[in-house]
């Protein structure tokens, strides 16, 4: 009898110990999450430094938005029409081409999550027949609704320098922070009804990227280079 009693005692307790060593292994140590997770960027340049630029940086002159429920038609009309109500106000004051107006255009994905409110710039390499120029400059807003088309009017110049013609050869978009964004088309434009000098032809970089800009540290920079993808020549 004795001998039953010790063998259901030490029974209970081995079976008190796979419960506690079960219960043991449920909790579920904390950990610190990064937000990893959410990272998404697809470009292969996220997390970049960006260099201090010696050149001037640029902010557009006149900057508006479109939302997805306007027809890229309608949007371009009244684009046009504030584009040459500003130059009309606002001409370049130097007659011979040593400035010129130019277009960026960006649209973003207009899924959840598309849009950014982080802070974005572009650069723009622009040949001319006495050589080469990069544009800096911020697309102030850009991407803030999913959906939405923005469009960005910049003045260009070669300080000191009379151009003959300008072609633009290639461009990048970049994005700081951590707050990605889906960015579907982006263009740069060099039109000649945009300038107040005699001119003629047209020059553009033309992509549409569907590529999401994003980063693991919110102090660093993901970038979308388009190559030298550049068609056509404004000539003055």
């Amino acid at each position: 009898m004795k001998k039953s009693i010790f063998k259901f005692s030490i029974l209970i307790i081995m079976l008190g110990a796979v419960f506690f060593s079960c219960e043991k292994n449920d909790i579920i140590p904390e950990t610190v999450s990064f937000n990893e997770e959410d990272f998404n960027s697809t470009t292969g340049n996220h997390d970049q430094i960006l260099e201090e630029k010696k050149n001037k940086i640029l902010r557009p002159v006149l900057h508006m938005s479109f939302g997805k429920e306007i027809s890229e038609k309608e949007a371009d009309l009244q684009w046009e029409s504030a584009v040459i109500d500003y130059i009309k106000k606002n001409p370049v004051q130097n007659k011979v081409s040593s400035e010129w107006f130019f277009k960026i255009i960006t649209t973003t994905g207009d899924q959840t999550n598309n849009n950014t409110f982080n802070d974005v710039q572009f650069s723009a390499t622009f040949n001319t027949d006495v050589g080469s120029i990069p544009a800096y400059g911020v697309l102030e807003d850009a991407g803030n609704v999913r959906g939405q088309t923005d469009r960005y009017l910049f003045r260009g110049t070669y300080p000191g320098q009379v151009v003959s013609w300008v072609e633009a050869e290639s461009a990048t978009l970049s994005l700081q922070g951590t707050d990605g964004w889906l960015v579907t088309k982006f263009k740069v434009k060099i039109k000649r009804v945009d300038q107040t000098a005699s001119a003629t032809g047209f020059s553009s970089v033309v992509t549409f990227p569907n590529v999401i800009l994003d980063n693991i540290d919110p102090q660093n920079w993901d970038i979308f280079e388009t190559g030298n993808i550049g068609t056509g020549r404004l000539e003055f």
